[in-house]
């Protein structure tokens, strides 16, 4: 007997259906354009657009297209139309915005390695081209992340086969010179093996690093020296760390990461 009932409900609603979208024949719609719509039918509108099918389909067409009797009915309103086409076309751009910022943010994390600390429950994000180990002669930043709190740090190190006992780092990039020198002899570490040395600092960046850190990844040329107690080394960045950089400041700030204070 449910069957039954059921079966019946279902050929009533496919009736009411076929009713709802079987155009109303022989009526034709004049539009301001100049279009005519045959065989017209409206089966839907808000307060910009009405849904019409017709002969030739179906479509979505402005309210201000529609004779004045078809606006007066449905309440078509020129100021709160305008209001409510300016509120999808902000909707619209936000939407966009919002897409290139992700997709953006998808391509730079890419090129990203993120590792866990448990103990500490901090999330590392470091470029896939940052080395390793301490035995090599670079410059790059990474990110720390715990719960909502972001920041960035900046580790330089040096390897040679002589000490050098470096104390501060000077840079020219571009025309312009800069320094961190705000470290002393007892910030760097040291180590050694087999005739090697390799000499490396790893610090939260500041408003001075920040400044030089984006500088240099914008930069045609950047040249960093390496400053000891007695001798110096200079050496240019390269294009990957530069490109390292960048893509990690980038991947910070889409994070929500500000620069410091």
């Amino acid at each position: 007997m449910n069957i039954i009932r059921y079966t019946i409900r279902l050929i009533l609603l496919f009736a009411f259906a076929q009713i709802l979208m079987t155009p109303t024949f022989g009526v034709d719609l004049e539009l301001a354009d100049g279009r005519t719509l045959k065989d017209y039918k409206v089966i839907n509108h808000n307060a910009v657009n009405a849904m019409i099918i017709h002969e030739g389909g179906a479509d979505t067409i402005p309210l201000e297209l529609l004779p004045d009797d078809l606006k007066e009915k449905y309440g078509y309103n020129k100021k709160e139309a305008a209001k409510k086409i300016n509120e999808i076309r902000i909707e619209d751009q936000n939407r966009g915005i919002e897409k290139r910022r992700q997709d953006i943010y998808d391509t730079v994390t890419r090129l990203l390695i993120k590792s866990h600390d448990e103990i500490k429950e901090i999330d590392w994000y470091k470029s896939k081209f940052a080395p390793d180990t301490n035995k090599s002669k670079s410059i790059h930043t990474y990110i720390g992340k715990k719960g909502n709190r972001l920041w960035l740090r900046l580790k330089m190190s040096y390897y040679a086969d002589d000490w050098l006992f470096i104390d501060s780092v000077d840079f020219k990039i571009d025309d312009e010179h800069f320094s961190i020198r705000e470290s002393t002899l007892q910030d760097w570490e040291r180590d050694n093996s087999g005739g090697a040395i390799w000499e490396w600092i790893d610090k939260p960046v500041d408003q001075n690093n920040w400044k030089i850190l984006n500088k240099i990844a914008d930069s045609e040329t950047a040249v960093m020296r390496y400053n000891g107690d007695q001798y110096r080394s200079d050496r240019e960045i390269s294009e990957i760390e530069k490109l390292s950089i960048k893509n990690v400041i980038l991947a910070y700030t889409l994070m929500g990461g500000k620069p410091p204070e």
